[in-house]
């Protein structure tokens, strides 16, 4: 039987402070990363990763299997692209050593989000997590303290998110803005805890990756149009806020909330939704024809929803009169407007297939 001894580095620090190269196959090249990394820095739990890798390798050889080690590395900064580093770099392993069973070693929770890629292609065997004992005499909470504060990981995920709330508590007493503070440092912690939980990382990643290629390609009308739409957005959550502290029966509240903020909503959509049909015409000279049809949709759905606002006015009892005037004119031209949405896109859809029927004989 063949198995793989696995070793786990998933935020690269042999790449980061002992500058090896990963992955890392065989014995001699596993105890040689184990040396760099103890030597660049002795107190880094990985160093008694490769060593546990290392014992395995000698109990297993014991068993009389055919044995190999590996230890394949993530990047610094955790998450999609240290997960598909991990990946590409097993696959890589495995081709040169194909194992009937892996053996898997790491440091923590943390290392083993690989476990179900493993799993997914190869039986994972057993998982060993190393835990690094500590002598009597340097087991005080200070010194935990200091070690955890030093760790990249542990700065960024706790230390970060208390200085922020700290720097907020602070700059709001400056200004005597004390009754704001609370509220806003515990909005601060609610936010990063729904990120940490729902493991919202990736995606706040992945949106600043596609904020900066945006900005690189200099894409400025789409840029611009999308700021202009969350203008319109800031606002209706004014008026929100606005709404909440004088109407405390909900009925109302959503009333009057869609009342004044309805048009602010539908602007958002449309400046939005046209700045990029006018950004992709300027940067390939394509129209996005469906662009016309949202924009109409929007159109149409506020429409029909001053036309609903206007009716809901006389039900709560809010204006005496039945406004039939307003009902009736949103209401038509609302249907004026949902007419002309459905031709539209009744006309692309006929297009399309006859575009493709050309093309095919060409």
């Amino acid at each position: 039987m063949k198995t793989l001894i696995l070793c786990v580095d998933r935020d690269d620090d042999l790449g980061v402070k002992a500058k090896v190269k990963s992955p890392i196959v065989g014995r001699k090249a596993n105890l040689k990363a184990a040396i760099a990394l103890g030597l660049a820095d002795p107190e880094d739990s990985d160093v008694n990763v490769l060593l546990m890798g290392l014992k395995k390798y000698g109990e297993y050889k014991e068993m009389g299997r055919e044995v190999e080690i590996a230890t394949i590395c993530g990047d610094k900064n955790v998450g999609i692209k240290s997960d598909a580093n991990l990946m590409r770099q097993f696959l890589e392993v495995v081709k040169k050593f194909t194992p009937d069973t892996v053996v898997l070693v790491s440091d923590g929770a943390e290392d083993e989000y690989i476990v179900p890629m493993i799993s997914a292609k190869y039986p994972i065997e057993h998982i060993s997590r190393v835990v690094v004992k500590q002598k009597e005499n340097i087991e005080s909470t200070l010194y935990i303290i200091l070690s955890a504060i030093k760790e990249p990981k542990i700065k960024n995920r706790i230390i970060a998110p208390v200085a922020i709330s700290l720097l907020l508590l602070g700059i709001l007493t400056l200004f005597n803005m004390v009754y704001l503070a609370y509220g806003a440092i515990l909005t601060f912690i609610g936010l990063y805890l729904l990120v940490w939980i729902f493991n919202l990382r990736d995606t706040l990643s992945r949106i600043s990756l596609e904020i900066r290629v945006t900005l690189q390609s200099r894409r400025y009308v789409y840029i611009i149009s999308t700021l202009l739409s969350v203008v319109p957005l800031l606002m209706t959550l004014y008026i929100g806020w606005e709404v909440g502290t004088k109407e405390k029966d909900i009925v109302y509240f959503l009333y009057h909330f869609f009342e004044r903020s309805l048009w602010y909503l539908v602007s958002a959509g449309v400046i939005y939704v046209l700045g990029n049909a006018v950004d992709v015409y300027l940067r390939t000279g394509r129209i996005l024809k469906g662009s016309f049809v949202l924009t109409l949709l929007l159109l149409t759905t506020g429409l029909f929803s001053a036309a609903f606002l206007e009716l809901s006015s006389y039900l709560l009892g809010i204006s005496s009169a039945l406004p039939l005037k307003e009902f009736f004119t949103y209401s038509f031209v609302g249907i004026l407007t949902a007419a002309g949405t459905l031709l539209l896109r009744g006309t692309y859809r006929e297009r399309s297939p006859v575009k493709s029927k050309v093309e095919a004989r060409e």
